[in-house]
């Protein structure tokens, strides 16, 4: 075994105390895996990761066992906040100086021990590495890197191939596909709406989300939440230093089982679809986290300091309507040109948000799309197909039975023009200090 004074010119790492006992701690870690510093400096990143991981994740459990019986190691605890991706990632930046991969587990949550770790390149392309014992003693994995998922999904029944794969190989597939819809570079027409039904099927059958979702450093900034619906409380929150918008669904405690599982199926297909919009006129996504609020779950995005267009409109006399309304229609359209197209479902004022980027002209960008169908799963006696607001509602919704030829299930996209048309009334005979007819 090595001697630690071999490492001796890297426990010398520049920065903060507390960083500087971080790293000594982790390369000691390297120190108990009995290899050279030559053969380290032999490995590639991904061998590297592949003997760590393992190294990491049970020092990090030997120290938190042991934790609880010295105040000394919980000192060491409250450095460390055992993370594995970060004790990788710093390891890997000692070893190779500029860093050229993402490091994702599958876990997601800190809490959750990873099965997977995720080495994500610069291009994009991701590969999966085993960590755990029971994804090491897993037979042959059916997808081990980006390419094995293309030739999959440009196969032959991709659907059912990957459905029948390892359940503990589910959220880092589902990893693999998030990052082939980010590359925008599809080698065939119907790639896109392949990679969204594989997404959202497994998401439906396993309950989970690509790792890239979760969002680990988030706060709360308020004591209650700021406003709210009927299904949905919105408090304001920190991502870091950035403030952001947390929408949380509301969960009751005494729901049955069957309940709780169609509300997470629903969140889980709502992040999903939303998370895959990009748009100047669509309110991004930032990602989700599901214990801030356990056990309900939250939606992250950017915080709108202006509010919605009505409150906007009450304080702005001035505001450029026609602009607004070209903005908005933008936004539908973004949405409904994609393949296979977004319904937003619940367009009104009230979800349509301006934003406040610093100099830049307030602009309108459409939030809370796909929503009313997550709110309509907390219903325990829904009876009707009716989502959203009723003013706002195109009358085949109101009453189907009065048109014979509307599919309620496949014919959703001119029930968004009628709700836009709605907006429009709403946006240009908005009266301050008044409601409007």
């Amino acid at each position: 075994m090595p001697r630690i004074s071999a490492y001796g010119h890297l426990f010398t790492h520049p920065g903060p105390p507390v960083v500087a006992r971080r790293v000594r701690y982790l390369l000691r870690c390297i120190v108990i895996t009995d290899l050279s510093r030559e053969y380290i400096a032999r490995l590639s990143t991904r061998q590297l990761v592949h003997v760590l991981a393992p190294v990491l994740l049970a020092r990090g459990k030997e120290l938190g066992n042991a934790s609880k019986q010295s105040k000394r190691l919980v000192r060491s605890v409250e450095i460390l906040k055992f993370d594995l991706c970060d004790s990788l990632t710093s390891l890997l930046k000692l070893k190779e100086g500029e860093l050229n991969y993402q490091i994702l587990a599958d876990g997601g949550e800190p809490d959750l021990e990873p099965h997977f770790i995720i080495l994500v390149s610069s291009e994009g392309d991701g590969e999966i590495i085993p960590t755990s014992p029971e994804a090491r003693n897993t037979s042959a994995l059916a997808v081990t890197s980006s390419r094995d998922l293309r030739s999959i999904v440009q196969g032959v029944d991709p659907m059912a191939n990957l459905i029948s794969m390892n359940p503990l190989l589910t959220p880092s597939v589902m990893q693999l596909l998030q990052l082939e819809l980010d590359s925008g570079d599809y080698p065939r027409p119907d790639y896109r709406r392949r990679c969204i039904q594989i997404l959202q099927k497994l998401s439906r059958t396993h309950h989970v989300l690509p790792p890239s979702l979760f969002l680990r450093n988030v706060a709360l900034d308020s004591v209650s939440a700021t406003t709210g619906g009927g299904f949905a409380d919105i408090w304001k929150g920190l991502l870091g230093e950035q403030p952001v918008c947390l929408k949380v669904l509301r969960m009751f405690l005494d729901s049955d089982a069957k309940m709780r599982k169609k509300v997470l199926h629903a969140f889980c297909n709502e992040a999903l679809v939303w998370r895959q919009l990009d748009h100047p006129n669509i309110l991004p996504l930032l990602g989700v986290n599901v214990s801030l609020f356990a056990p309900s779950f939250c939606l992250i995005s950017p915080w709108m300091h202006n509010g919605d267009i009505n409150r906007y409109m009450r304080v702005t006399p001035n505001f450029d309507k026609l602009k607004a309304l070209t903005e908005i229609a933008a936004g539908l359209r973004y949405l409904h040109g994609l393949i296979p197209p977004v319904v937003h479902g619940d367009l009104r004022g009230a979800n349509i948000l301006v934003s406040s980027d610093g100099a830049d002209l307030p602009r309108c960008c459409l939030a809370d799309f796909g929503l009313a169908l997550v709110a309509e799963t907390q219903t325990l006696t829904s009876t009707t197909e009716m989502r959203g607001a009723s003013r706002w509602m195109a009358p085949e919704l109101i009453d189907p039975s009065a048109y014979e030829d509307f599919d309620s299930k496949r014919n959703r996209l001119p029930a968004d023009i009628y709700a836009f048309a709605c907006t429009v009334i709403e946006v240009r005979f908005y009266q301050i200090n008044s409601k409007w007819l």
